[in-house]
């Protein structure tokens, strides 16, 4: 693995099918930085965060990934000022509203950085490097 923080950045439209364009683009990024372990569960907070972005923001959506020796920062930005918050309880057969509920139990993390037409939703995790 490098021994330099990183980061790799790409810009995706905010339609149809674009959190799977995100998981088929961020896995082999994780894995050219050794972090083959922590691939499913980052795979999965990029997920989130992006349907999140579809769901309540605007496109394109920006999603930028950093490393450094043991940490993954996923970052999404979609063009949107909405709220972002952690849902309220809902019924067990409701399963909209728990992206966030996953990214909390998955992440070390995670928050919202807002600026003129944009809000940036972000995790951090540690990793898990290959074996």
């Amino acid at each position: 693995m490098p021994n330099h923080d990183t980061a790799e950045r790409f810009r995706f439209d905010a339609g149809p099918g674009v959190a799977g364009r995100v998981r088929r683009w961020i896995r082999p990024v994780l894995a050219g930085w050794g972090a083959d372990g922590s691939t499913p569960e980052l795979a999965l907070i990029a997920t989130e965060l992006t349907t999140n972005a579809v769901r309540y923001g605007r496109g394109p959506i920006d999603v930028v990934v950093r490393r450094t020796a043991d940490t993954i920062r996923i970052e999404v930005t979609d063009r949107g000022e909405g709220v972002v918050e952690m849902p309220p309880p809902r019924p067990e057969l409701d399963v909209r509203g728990r992206g966030l509920l996953l990214v909390q139990a998955l992440a070390e993390a995670w928050g919202v950085a807002r600026a003129p037409g944009t809000k940036t939703v972000w995790a951090v995790c540690r990793i898990n490097h290959a074996e």
